[in-house]
């Protein structure tokens, strides 16, 4: 299945098609710093799909058969890896959402964007 028409709670595993660091990231998301897939593991980037798609912690777990503190501890190290501090003015779920966006927006194939909503 080609990137563009991966499921919604799937990263594609290219990189990113175009330069800068996500929305939201901080010092490590530098210009040349890798790409979001290649920053987690395949299970972060499975629960990260799964957040994207709007599921809690306890949605997630019960998908992935986990308990929900290791959805908890997925979803921190995400956070982690992306440089989202907690900060009273912004949602870091949303930030890490908006991320998945960005990435698999830019993963379409050249001439192709993803379909506005």
């Amino acid at each position: 299945m080609p990137p563009d028409q991966a499921p919604p709670h799937r990263l594609p595993d290219s990189g990113r098609a175009s330069g800068g660091p996500p929305a939201g990231a901080g010092p490590r998301a530098e210009a040349g710093a890798s790409p979001l897939p290649a920053r987690l593991t395949p299970r972060e980037r499975e629960v990260l799909g799964l957040v994207a798609a709007g599921r809690s912690n306890a949605g997630i777990a019960a998908e992935l058969v986990l308990s929900g503190s290791a959805v908890t501890k997925y979803v921190n190290a995400i956070f982690t890896k992306l440089d989202l501090r907690p900060d009273p003015s912004r949602n870091r779920r949303v930030q890490v959402v908006l991320a998945y966006l960005r990435e698999t927006h830019s993963s379409a194939p050249p001439g192709r964007t993803a379909p506005e909503r």
